[in-house]
């Protein structure tokens, strides 16, 4: 049984100064370069103007703001700041009198449709209520505007009247993925039961996990009766991967404020079971939105952004009630070879799918229901979400207990300040080009000379970890506490070595390489062969060992010897297969730098002053991170 133990909570978000490296470069860039150029009143018009033009394009507000929010308290950009004030007082008039803020008429709100395939175009609301509730509180906690606390009370009361016990609509039949994107709203309800702590919201929310998501029958998510069972998540609504692990993000905020233990072990099994049998070697999951079969997710499967987001908060959420490190590991895992590998270099847009077999497709298109309605930088759900988790992973670099102790779970180039009990203000600063290496050197000043325990994450990726000249092993211990009084530098070295991942399930026969924190993809093949006559050629003996992982533009870069394997199926083996096929080298790139052709230097490049740019027009290459491998010895090295 998990000890329901709600005693971490992420540093405040003002207390991250700066953030730097590759992270804080591409977070700043997508504040110029897409959060600046959002057209704020088309974000504006489907409230002003109902109906909507297109079914959920309410949603885009909410996350849109929740993203930028958080975001510009670090990166301070004006422009923005004056964006933010001017939709939060201009969305607070677009409420009704009931407390509506969704974008529908009267004869089409709350009524839904059973599933995406009627065509109808109602069936969000509780959703978008959902999103503008979570940017509404972010404001207020922010700037103590009352208009944004009061116009959440009032959509909640109104949700309560709709969908509470004496309401006339059923929750589960409001949205078009049997309740998973209405019974999501739980998150909403929950953070604003936590600033308010008034009954009625919680006796809501009680109502939605106790009624709602209890019930076994078809047609409605049945969340609990499959978490219960253990069963394959496919069979919770529809399988929607994105709302679903929404609505456990929001089960778990429940958890957090009722201390249901029952809950919680769910909602623990279940993440272990999505990163053992879901998840692929990237760290996200989905294919083209939805969860199949468990372990059946291949390479070519698209992998939404907006799953990795949501994968990263439930693990991250996760982290501050139980404390488990593998939470970390994965939330550091999609961040990197997700999340970066999924932003456009010159961060104007994102991937909607990323797959493990290339070329990247940038969407340079909006969820608007025709072209003349686009204005300014594109806008879908997977351009907010990838914002929101730009956020995410800087925000939980350090958390603090309880009782004051201290932990530093992700790494990148930062100065912040955390404030602990007893000790006051502590400044910290990583100086670090992570994850382009593992050293790192933290350094710590608090405001006085009271001793703190400060805890200090070994990755899972590192072997080992050196810490003050003393070595750990990631298999004996994860963590390393150390006692710390004054100002103090630490150096820290995680050992960066190659692996291979071996995914299995459908995937099985196929290897990824590893290094550090990164996935790398094949990027280069030799001419005249295609990605998927490519098998890499390993000396059985001693693996890895033996190959050298140099750098390319201060990046992590190496070349493998690979045989031309046969194309197409074969009804046999060619004879003395494989010895005697090509041989050659191809080249291999962390995943966040495969596929960019020509815009390669641009895209590794932190030096603003270079003057390279990034070429939209450049035709993007093929990458692959699983390929097969042939294993031989010394004796069988020389044969091929």
């Amino acid at each position: 049984m998990t000890q329901l133990r709600a005693t971490m909570h992420a540093a405040d978000l003002h207390t991250l100064h700066v953030i730097s490296g590759v992270w804080g470069k591409r977070l700043n860039d997508l504040m110029v370069n897409w959060a600046e150029l959002v057209d704020h009143e088309f974000l504006l018009d489907c409230f002003r103007h109902r109906p909507g033009s297109q079914r959920f394009i309410g949603e885009h507000f909410g996350k849109y703001l929740d993203g930028v929010l958080k975001a510009n308290q670090w990166v301070q950009n004006e422009h923005i700041q004056k964006k933010i004030q001017y939709l939060f007082e201009q969305f607070v008039l677009t409420q009704e009198e009931d407390g509506y803020i969704g974008t529908y008429l009267e004869e089409t709100k709350w009524k839904g449709r059973p599933h995406h395939l009627i065509p109808e175009e109602n069936g969000w609301d509780p959703w978008v209520f959902k999103y503008n509730i979570i940017a509404l509180l972010g404001y207020y906690d922010q700037t103590g505007w009352a208009p944004a606390l009061e116009t959440s009370k009032k959509a909640v009361d109104l949700l309560i009247r709709i969908f509470g016990p004496e309401g006339a609509f059923n929750l589960n039949k409001s949205d078009e993925h049997w309740g998973l994107a209405s019974g999501s709203v739980l998150e909403a309800v929950m953070l604003l039961y936590r600033r308010t702590e008034e009954q009625r919201y919680m006796d809501f929310a009680k109502h939605i996990v106790t009624s709602y998501w209890a019930s076994d029958n078809g047609m409605e998510p049945r969340i609990l009766p499959v978490l219960r069972a253990h069963g394959d998540l496919k069979h919770v609504g529809m399988g929607k991967a994105y709302e679903m692990i929404s609505c456990f993000v929001g089960l778990l905020e429940y958890c957090r404020c009722t201390g249901e233990q029952e809950y919680l072990d769910l909602l623990v099994d279940t993440r272990n079971r999505m990163a053992r049998t879901l998840k692929q070697v990237n760290g996200n999951m989905s294919d083209h939105e939805w969860f199949r079969e468990d372990g059946n997710n291949s390479e070519m499967a698209d992998m939404e952004n907006c799953v990795a987001f949501s994968w990263m908060q439930f693990n991250l959420r996760l982290f501050e009630v139980t404390g488990d490190v593998a939470c970390l590991d994965d939330t550091e895992e999609t961040a990197w070879n997700h999340i970066l590998s999924a932003l456009c270099p010159d961060c104007s847009t994102w991937q909607y799918y990323l797959t493990l077999t290339g070329p990247k497709r940038y969407a340079y298109w909006s969820q608007a229901a025709s072209l003349e309605e686009i204005k300014g930088a594109p806008l879908t759900c997977c351009h907010t979400n990838g914002m929101r988790a730009m956020v995410l992973y800087p925000q939980y670099m350090y958390t603090v207990d309880q009782v004051g102790k201290l932990s530093v779970n992700l790494y990148a180039a930062a100065r912040s300040s955390v404030r602990l009990p007893g000790v006051g203000n502590v400044r910290l600063e990583q100086i670090t080009d992570f994850p382009q290496s593992g050293v790192i050197k933290l350094h710590v000043k608090p405001e006085t000379e009271a001793s703190f325990s400060l805890r200090i994450r070994v990755p899972q990726w590192a072997e080992t970890a050196e810490i003050e000249g003393q070595i750990y092993r990631s298999e004996e211990t994860r963590w390393v506490e150390l006692e710390v009084s004054g100002e103090t530098l630490l150096h820290i070295r995680f050992d960066m070595s190659l692996r291979l991942v071996l995914p299995g399930f459908i995937n099985r026969g196929k290897y990824a390489v590893g290094y550090g924190p990164f996935i790398f993809a094949v990027d280069e093949c030799p001419a005249g062969w295609s990605m998927d006559q490519i098998g890499l050629l390993l000396r059985s003996d001693d693996l890895l060992q033996r190959l050298e992982v140099r750098e390319e533009n201060g990046w992590p870069c190496m070349e493998l010897p690979a045989l031309q394997m046969p194309a197409g199926l074969l009804d046999r083996a060619p004879a003395g297969f494989p010895y005697g096929m090509p041989k050659a080298t191809v080249k291999l790139r962390p995943l966040m730098f495969a596929g960019l052709g020509g815009n390669l230097a641009y895209s590794q490049s932190l030096d603003a002053e270079e003057g390279l740019t990034y070429d939209r027009q450049e035709s993007l290459p093929e990458y692959r991170v699983l390929v097969p491998c042939y294993f031989c010895n010394d004796h069988e090295t020389e044969k091929v």
